[in-house]
């Protein structure tokens, strides 16, 4: 089974019981602020169309308001370093101190930054900064296919971009989390013009995809469907309108993704449908035929609203142990089941103040748990005491909080 943790895009809903714990906010050039109490991704500059880059939030910053062909041009994403810095300052002030669990960039354009080694030495300069403020925050790139840009192609564009950023990331980057997020249909126009008898080109990326599938961080999924005049309009209509109403073809693609992905591990999903609901229904229920589960996780609204923060979703969609710090707390979580009802046992420590030993169910209920300097012992009895401490630390050790 191929796991996907749903993300809300827009105001759309998806089809019960399936519920969306985190939504996409657009975070292009020209926006100057967004507003969200929620766990979200944010889809940042995509560069398709000319953007006049003097937002009152970018203005000052002179490595994105000069990276663009012409006056009013296309952003030229990754120009250089300069760029990478300014780009982590404007994400700064665009979210105001409420990081996103995600952050989607594009790659840049060849005509300037002509491989992925130049681009990973601009990108780390972006990494190291962002990475250091917000430690648990998910980066992921989009292939790119579709722009009004002159000069050059998407640097990460074609099947064969991708398997080659796989294999350097795999290879030279290992200590940089960072993974793709696949825009199927941008690959599937880019690679076959929307001529279906070359196909096979995306069958035989999947296949040769599965090496590297560590760094596959989510998937995109839209329709495409000819106007009156005969044009392909991209993000309307469903899958079976992509298709052209092959529905073996439709079928075959989508089981070929899910066997690719079919380990277990949760990836982000982007439904970027712009036609209404019932489309995005439509390719929801085609997906979950062809063997995709979509998470739906009332743990993390149960954590959110019991402990006052956030987990990313990988976290919780893979039930991943891990730590973090916040607000002078080195926080540690690992998850367990009992009775049927799914928990997570954190164990906090603050130099200011005890140690916290809890467990939060997927009802909202809570346990409190005995730490080293908290939990009942016979006063009278200075073993019990001894033995009692003892024990607490084994079970601290076996679940690693110590």
């Amino acid at each position: 089974m191929s796991l996907l943790i749903p993300i809300k895009y827009r105001d759309l809903n998806y089809p019960e019981p399936i519920e969306a714990n985190i939504c996409e906010i657009a975070g292009n050039f020209d926006i100057e602020s967004i507003s969200v109490d929620t766990p979200y991704s944010l889809h940042t500059e995509y560069s398709y169309g000319a953007k006049a880059l003097n937002s009152k939030i970018i203005n000052d910053l002179e490595g994105i308001t000069s990276a663009q062909k012409e006056k009013n041009g296309i952003p030229q994403l990754w120009l250089n370093e300069a760029w990478a810095k300014d780009f982590f300052y404007f994400i700064e002030r665009l979210t105001n101190d409420n990081p996103p669990d995600v952050l989607e960039v594009h790659p840049p354009f060849n005509d300037y930054c002509s491989s992925f080694e130049q681009f990973m030495q601009v990108f780390r300069v972006f990494y190291d900064k962002i990475k250091n403020k917000y430690p648990l925050i998910t980066i992921l790139i989009e292939n790119r296919f579709g722009t009004m840009y002159k000069g050059g192609r998407f640097l990460l564009q074609y099947c064969s971009d991708v398997i080659a950023f796989c294999n350097i990331l795999f290879n030279d980057y290992s200590d940089i989390d960072f993974k793709i997020v696949l825009d199927y249909p941008q690959l599937i126009s880019a690679e076959t013009k929307m001529n279906f008898t070359k196909f096979d080109k995306i069958f035989s990326f999947n296949e040769k995809l599965e090496k590297y599938i560590d760094r596959i961080g989510g998937f995109h999924m839209w329709g495409k469907k000819k106007s009156d005049s005969g044009k392909w309009v991209a993000h309307q209509g469903n899958l079976d309108d992509f298709f052209s109403k092959n529905c073996k073809l439709k079928e075959d693609f989508l089981k070929s993704v899910s066997t690719t992905f079919d380990d277990g591990i949760a990836r982000y999903f982007v439904p970027e449908v712009n036609s209404g609901q019932s489309d995005l229904h439509t390719i929801v229920n085609d997906m979950k035929k062809c063997g995709f589960r979509f998470e739906s996780d009332h743990l993390s609204k149960a954590i959110q609203k019991s402990f006052n923060f956030r987990l990313p979703e990988e976290y919780l969609a893979n039930r991943k142990r891990g730590f973090f710090e916040k607000d002078g707390w080195s926080i540690k979580f690992c998850f367990g089941n009992k009775n049927g009802k799914e928990y997570m046992d954190y164990f906090c420590e603050h130099r200011m103040t005890n140690i916290r030993h809890g467990r939060i169910f997927e009802d909202e209920s809570e346990e409190i748990l005995p730490a080293p300097d908290y939990f009942i012992y016979d006063n009278n009895d200075p073993e019990d005491y001894k033995n009692k401490r003892h024990e607490i630390l084994n079970l601290l050790r076996k679940k690693e909080f110590i």
